[in-house]
């Protein structure tokens, strides 16, 4: 799942990293929940994950994640789920 993190009322376009806080709530199963730069996707079961849930539990993790700064997912990180949840996604600051 894409999120846009520069921009208007975001981090500075042109950040090469953000700090962000994420929420996991209402873990449908047992899974995971990675975040990384959309322009360099890990390979599908190579994912580090931010957050460990089990069914039904609500947690957060505080994590630093590259920015990619050029083409079309420029100002994007992407966060992949291992089975269903609501993410909720809180922007700290950028760095440059």
């Amino acid at each position: 799942m894409p999120v846009q993190v520069t921009g208007a009322g975001k981090a500075a376009i042109g950040s090469t990293a953000v700090e962000v806080n994420v929420t996991a709530t209402d873990a449908r199963a047992p899974g995971w929940v990675s975040v990384f730069p959309c322009s360099s996707p890990p390979a599908p079961g190579s994912e580090t994950s931010v957050l460990n849930l089990v069914t039904g539990q609500t947690k957060a993790a505080h994590v630093v994640v590259p920015v990619g700064v050029t083409g079309p997912s420029a100002g994007q990180i992407c966060l992949r789920t291992q089975n269903a949840t609501h993410l909720v996604v809180d922007l700290s600051g950028g760095y440059n």
